[in-house]
């Protein structure tokens, strides 16, 4: 492949991938969470006093 061939290639590749939408995704599962709220609702309530 000859050089300007492959950075024009590689061009169409960058306006593809910038042109997609993406979905959000959580960060934590639902059992994460629910684990994670625990662990701040017993520290604030530690910290509180």
């Amino acid at each position: 492949m000859a050089p300007l061939a492959a950075v024009e290639l590689r061009a169409n590749q960058g306006r593809s991938n910038f042109s997609r939408r993406f979905a959000s995704q959580p960060l934590l599962n639902r059992g994460e969470a629910r684990v994670f709220r625990e662990l701040d609702f017993m520290v604030l309530a530690v910290n509180s006093s």
